[in-house]
């Protein structure tokens, strides 16, 4: 049992027994204040900072990032000088130092259809990609903007980042397009970071607004991620 844990139960005890025997004799005044007097005291202890990270790391479970990422496999791109952990049963298929994607199928097999790409990794050195950053960046949370160059897709400010010692941004894009089948609306949610002049995107794909919300995996990459 830990340090701490046994000195609030043995403080308990003698709180109890005292108690005890105050009723004993007939007497349920002092009973009812020592019985006050402990629970301040137990309230006191446990609101220290100290107690309060050891009594935080013992009643909370390891988090699900924790528990799964050991045994996911991991991206390095050493020219950006980041690695970041991804789903052991999917497959990167790499485009130099610039772009890769994760995806469910094994490239080495075959060639990946757009429905098998689930998250997307994009270095961007042009002048257009950081004021796109920038703009972003410095809208309030909540706003939306016309993606440049494209008036039918639809940016959405969810918050600003700190990853990696470096700027970031959240947020997400309604594309709207035309296909055979009729309009069509392809939903992302981008991570992206400023780094050295360069903006370096994660984003996912979804089907539905409520899957672009969250995605649990994207968000575990995110935690993973490191420079």
């Amino acid at each position: 049992m830990p340090a701490k844990s046994r000195v609030i139960e043995t403080l308990s005890l003698r709180f109890e027994r005292i108690a005890w025997h105050r009723l004993s004799k007939g007497g349920f005044a002092q009973p009812l204040i020592l019985l006050i007097l402990l629970a301040i005291l137990v309230l006191v202890i446990l609101n220290s900072d100290s107690l309060q990270k050891w009594f935080s790391n013992v009643q909370s479970p390891k988090s699900d990032v924790e528990n799964v990422l050991p045994e996911w496999k991991t991206y390095e791109n050493k020219t950006y000088g980041f690695s970041v952990k991804y789903p052991s049963e999917w497959f990167v298929r790499e485009y130099g130092d610039y772009a890769a994607n994760f995806q469910t199928t094994d490239p080495k097999v075959k060639e990946a259809t757009p429905g098998a790409i689930l998250i997307k990794f994009s270095a961007l050195k042009e002048k257009v990609d950081q004021n796109e950053f920038e703009k972003i960046y410095n809208l309030q949370a909540g706003k939306e903007i016309l993606e440049p160059l494209d008036v039918k897709s639809v940016v959405t400010k969810i918050k600003n980042l700190e990853i990696g010692g470096s700027r970031g941004v959240e947020y997400t894009i309604d594309r709207h397009f035309s296909a055979l089948e009729g309009p069509k609306t392809e939903y992302q949610h981008v991570f992206a970071i400023l780094k050295d002049g360069v903006v370096l995107k994660l984003l996912s794909y979804a089907k539905t607004k409520d899957e672009q919300k969250f995605n649990a995996i994207h968000q575990k990459m995110i935690d993973s991620l490191t420079f």
